[in-house]
């Protein structure tokens, strides 16, 4: 009887197993589908603390409207987005890929003391606008679309980020924030958004 019950608890154990492993190989298979893998990290902009605050000094008490954030990157999923080279992606915590982006870009706005306006606002204030048009963990590419008034402005925008060789998943979440940082000074310093904004 003991013999049976041992038995009948290592192949529960062994099933159980098998059932995982086989669950994380369907997850990569259909990896290109889905946007997940069993292997994938994590990012929220929950978790993101932005350290921009320092270079963006001299937006200091400016206002602005923090418009929609489009996902045009058919590169991305709905809630992830690839590593470079595309072996895992990068799973978004609380809402889509865009969502993360304008929750990160408010944060970060707001860490440098810029007051930001989530509705249309009804005086002329500038608005800024981003659409994604490819994006890894290495890439980031957008249209940058600002409007003020009557005035209406665009520009692509392009950065890269070299990340650190790791696999731990929360290293890797913590470059995806540094690379927050250098999208977000990126976008609000160049010269050509920072007049369009009227600034």
């Amino acid at each position: 009887m003991k013999n049976t019950s041992f038995s009948l608890i290592v192949m529960f154990l062994f099933l159980l197993c098998s059932l995982n492993n086989a669950q994380g190989g369907f997850m990569d298979i259909f990896s290109g589908l889905t946007g997940r893998t069993s292997n994938d990290a994590k990012v929220s902009a929950d978790n993101y603390s932005p350290d921009v605050a320092k270079s963006l000094s001299r937006l200091k008490g400016k206002l602005i409207h923090l418009a929609s954030f489009t996902n045009n990157a058919e590169n991305t999923k709905q809630f992830s987005y690839p590593s470079a080279e595309g072996k895992f992606f990068y799973v978004v915590g609380h809402g889509s890929v865009e969502s993360y982006f304008w929750y990160c870009f408010k944060k970060g706005l707001l860490s440098s003391d810029m007051k930001v306006l989530e509705e249309s606002p009804t005086e002329p204030v500038p608005s800024l606008m981003i659409k994604l048009q490819f994006l890894t963990d290495k890439q980031f590419k957008a249209e940058v679309v600002v409007t003020r008034g009557k005035n209406f402005f665009k520009k692509k925008i392009e950065e890269n980020f070299e990340l650190s060789k790791t696999d731990d998943r929360e290293e890797l979440a913590f470059n995806a924030y540094k690379f927050m940082d250098i999208i977000i000074v990126a976008v609000m310093t160049d010269p050509e958004v920072v007049k369009a904004l009227g600034y």
